[in-house]
């Protein structure tokens, strides 16, 4: 067997994390809302594109955090301006192809 070396999750993670939640829970709000019963194409469409994008925004920060983070304060300041990055996103999308869709863009 190969020697794994583990690493513990640090707190500046778990807040990513937490923020990451949080654009779930924004995400899930666009398709909480039913007209007449039924999720429109549009809203399935932009509510993918938005989930697909904040996914890989974060695998990419937490493979680079397991493969090569350490607690240092150039990583933390990193994480803390991709979480600020990841909230004003996070609360620049909607349901509708309009300004704050370009924004998010």
């Amino acid at each position: 067997m190969a020697d794994e070396i583990t690493k513990r999750v640090s707190l500046v993670e778990l807040f990513y994390d937490l923020v990451f939640v949080y654009m779930v829970s924004r995400a899930t709000e666009m398709i909480h809302h039913l007209h007449h019963g039924i999720v429109g194409l549009p809203v399935l469409e932009i509510f993918a594109i938005v989930v697909i994008v904040f996914i890989n925004s974060w695998m990419v920060q937490m493979v680079f955090t397991n493969r090569y983070g350490k607690l240092s304060g150039t990583n933390v300041i990193f994480s803390f301006v991709d979480m600020a990055i990841l909230l004003y996103m996070s609360n620049s999308f909607s349901t509708t192809f309009d300004w704050h869709l370009a924004i998010f863009s």
